[in-house]
């Protein structure tokens, strides 16, 4: 579950297999940037933080654990272990405005690359795989429950539905639907 508050500077996650919240936090002033991870009673059980990562966007947490995060700033994607330790970064000679961040069922991570109106597929360890040329500015992504990849777009207020199939290759197959809020 991704919910997003008013002032934009909070993003909480929650993990459905672990109970655990995330929350990322894009300092201001005296507020330093990182993300916090709360127990399921509310308790603060660890900050993370790693030197560069200074304008988070998104987060996600993949199947072994790993918290995921976008930065804007950096134009790179952070992987942290569940320990909160940090493993890698990766994205920077590819994307320019990283968003919204999944992982499929493969442990492929995909990115929201606003920059670039497209949709960036990378493997587990970062490594580019291939885009998804879209001509959209995309916001957010998601796998939906039958592993169909959702690409919610901020400048038109569209949801695109690509069909997938196995590791999220696209079938020519795609349903879009036009969001309006009244």
């Amino acid at each position: 579950m991704l919910e997003y508050r008013k002032d934009r500077k909070v993003k909480v996650v929650r993990q459905a297999d672990k109970i655990k919240t995330l929350v990322l936090i894009r300092g201001k002033g005296d507020i330093p940037t990182g993300v916090l991870v709360y127990s399921p009673d509310g308790r603060l059980v660890k900050t993370v933080r790693q030197q560069g990562m200074n304008y988070p966007q998104y987060i996600t947490v993949d199947r072994e654990g790993r918290i995921l995060v976008t930065d804007k700033e950096s134009r790179s994607v952070y992987v942290f272990n569940e320990d909160g330790e940090f493993l890698f970064q990766f994205g920077r000679e590819r994307l320019k405005d990283p968003r919204g961040i999944c992982t499929d069922s493969s442990g492929n991570i995909i990115v929201a690359d606003h920059g670039n109106a497209r949709v960036e597929m990378f493997d587990r360890l970062g490594t580019f795989l291939r885009h998804i040329a879209i001509y959209i500015r995309p916001q957010a992504v998601a796998i939906s429950p039958q592993g169909h990849l959702v690409v919610a777009d901020d400048v038109g207020n569209e949801l695109t539905i690509f069909l997938c199939e196995k590791s999220c290759q696209l079938a020519p197959v795609q349903v879009s639907l036009l969001l309006t809020c009244g």
